[in-house]
């Protein structure tokens, strides 16, 4: 069945405090993807933010980042007051980037206040978090611990901590447990609000017929919580130092590769531990998302492996990975597997028949597509139907800022090739005249968006930014950059003029013309 979305991470959604959360705005804009005939709504990696605030690079990949975190929830539980939050409010200005630092220092004292009204309500309320903490157990008593040791040691990576609590002495693990009850009450308190509030706002999407798609980053950091927890599942040596570690060969988004610096999993010499512990994580995963996106497929056939010490990922090389027997492990298990394969980049045959054999739907990009190579994947010509295109992602420009960076040669050739396409396939939609003077009009993303939405994929999905025109300020990320990454968001008044001049209009429109609107039963 065709469908379409719209690609928008939760920090990009406007709201009153310094970055988007699970607020009415959150809401408005479900209520927006359904009045447009969208189907899906896909975000980024819902964990808590890590080096330049990646959600790719997660201090857990369990917990998740109570940065989202509404306060006025809070408040109509009777845990906050007005007067607490309306610095967190700041007047009701909106800022123009995420301000994680800002976020953190005003959302904290506030989550110290709501769990300490909350300890002190009746017993029968506080039912659900006693039933949250058994269930989850497994990951949330070793992320709460890790965390207080954190804050203790908080110029230390765990590899620096004092060897009992680095080789996680059992006496030594439980003394700092007793010492920290409290503080460890209140981080498992503040995931527990955060599954409330998550939840509540994926039943709203789903009592509007959209479905949420998430994103599972495939490594986890070498200085967060399950490096230390899992030392079993890394190829770490017995001082528990890596060798080597993740990144990825020069590709579209790098041309000197990515150095990703993430711990390797022991694939083959500790198949079981590792096979059980991804069992946990996707098992997760599918208790926030009714699909997860598997960043970096192609690390399941084989992944790239970089000295640690090496001065760039073209020292690398690439690693048999578990392949096809891993993916029948998962649903031998019962584990669900509505997956979408991130299959970009370079692939080799075997990546290619790892994706066949699977029968996950992969990705196309348009951006990628007009390199003057008939052959190229990415040209919708070649897509089957069991795939997710995209104008862009994540990592891309804006479609806007992408056109505007080709010379003149690419400009005219993806151009005459929209043209052509749109003659053969639904003659009399586009002309060249027209096109050639959208395009120089820097009017390409909605062409570019006509031509996914028109394509053979049975799934479109459409980054916001691109529905709007942005140019390059816009973008969310830029590849092998530090800095100035995972900020953008979504300007409300901007929005709302959009809607006013018929956006919503237009999008349902295109999205019922090429048969990706919701049938009514």
């Amino acid at each position: 069945m065709r469908s379409s979305g719209i690609l928008l991470p939760i920090f990009s959604l406007p709201s009153e405090g310094g970055i988007g959360n699970f607020s009415e705005d959150a809401r408005r804009f479900i209520d927006f993807l359904a009045e447009t005939g969208q189907s899906c709504w896909q975000i980024l990696p819902l964990g808590p933010e890590g080096k330049g605030n990646s959600p790719y690079q997660p201090v857990s990949s369990f917990s998740q980042n109570v940065c989202y975190l509404d306060p006025l929830q809070l408040r109509e539980q009777g845990l906050l007051t007005d007067e607490e939050i309306a610095p967190y409010r700041r007047a009701n200005v909106q800022t123009e980037e995420a301000d994680y630092a800002f976020v953190r220092a005003a959302l904290t004292p506030l989550l110290d206040k709501a769990y300490f009204r909350f300890k002190n309500q009746p017993e029968d309320r506080q039912a659900g978090f006693r039933e949250f903490c058994e269930k989850n157990a497994f990951w949330l008593d070793d992320y709460a611990l890790f965390t207080v040791i954190s804050e203790e040691f908080p110029s230390l990576t765990w590899r620096e901590w004092p060897e009992p609590l680095r080789y996680r002495d059992p006496e030594a693990l439980s003394e700092q447990t007793g010492n920290n009850l409290e503080q460890i009450a209140l981080l498992k308190w503040g995931q527990y609000e955060f599954m409330i509030q998550w939840n509540a706002l994926r039943e709203y999407a789903h009592g509007h017929g959209i479905r949420i798609i998430g994103d599972m980053p495939v490594y986890t950091s070498m200085d967060g919580v399950d490096s230390w927890a899992y030392p079993e599942i890394f190829q770490y040596d017995e001082d528990l130092n890596a060798a080597s570690v993740s990144g990825c060969p020069p590709d579209a988004f790098a041309k000197e590769g990515q150095f990703w610096g993430n711990p390797l999993y022991r694939w083959r010499s500790g198949r079981k531990a590792v096979y059980d512990w991804w069992l946990h994580r996707i098992r997760h995963q599918f208790e926030l998302y009714d699909v997860v996106r598997l960043d970096h497929f192609r690390g399941f056939q084989a992944y790239y492996v970089i000295p640690a010490d090496a001065e760039s990922a073209k020292e690398g090389h690439w690693e048999k990975g578990p392949g096809l027997p891993f993916f029948k492990f998962l649903r031998e298990s019962g584990c669900p597997q509505n997956f979408i394969a991130e299959d970009l980049g370079f692939l080799t045959e075997e990546v290619h028949e790892l994706i066949d054999a699977s029968g996950f739907p992969g990705m196309k990009v348009l951006q990628f597509a007009f390199d003057f190579d008939e052959q190229n994947p990415y040209l919708p010509e070649h897509y089957g139907e069991n795939c997710v295109v995209y104008t862009g992602t994540h990592d891309n420009d804006t479609t806007r800022g992408w056109y505007e960076s080709l010379d003149v040669w690419q400009r005219g050739f993806t151009a005459n090739y929209i043209n052509d396409w749109f003659r053969r396939h639904y003659p009399g939609r586009i002309n060249t005249e027209t096109s050639n003077a959208a395009i120089a009009n820097h009017n390409i993303a909605h062409y570019l968006i006509e031509t996914a939405m028109g394509s053979r994929a049975d799934t479109c999905i459409i980054p916001l930014q691109d529905w709007l025109g942005l140019d390059s300020s816009a973008r969310i990320n830029t590849p092998s950059t530090v800095g100035g990454n995972w900020k953008w968001r979504l300007n409300r008044d901007a929005f709302r003029r959009a809607l006013d001049e018929g956006l919503a209009g237009r999008i349902r429109e295109m999205t019922e013309l090429y048969d990706r609107a919701p049938t009514a039963e």
